[in-house]
């Protein structure tokens, strides 16, 4: 795991989890607000440095509110679902 602070105020932002240890991040979390809890989580299940699939907490209730996917692999979301 690999903790980020992104704006240097000494709490962390995202982290990174290299779970099969190949040197490639399969989860990213993001924390935005710093309030402790994921508001993300991106999933790169190819290893080609770009989420395939972000999940998204957007209420703050600990329950995914929706999720985007790449599915041509550019690195762009190309489809956004809600749940």
């Amino acid at each position: 795991m690999t903790d980020y602070d992104l704006n240097h105020d000494g709490v962390t932002d995202a982290e990174t989890h290299d779970y099969n240890g190949d040197g490639y991040s399969e989860t990213t979390v993001y924390d935005r607000n710093e309030d402790g809890v994921a508001d993300a989580v991106g999933v790169d299940s190819n290893a080609d440095g770009y989420n395939d699939t972000v999940y998204y907490d957007d209420n703050e209730d600990g329950h995914v509110d929706g999720y985007s996917t790449d599915t041509n692999g550019n690195g762009v979301a190309d489809t956004y679902h809600s749940v």
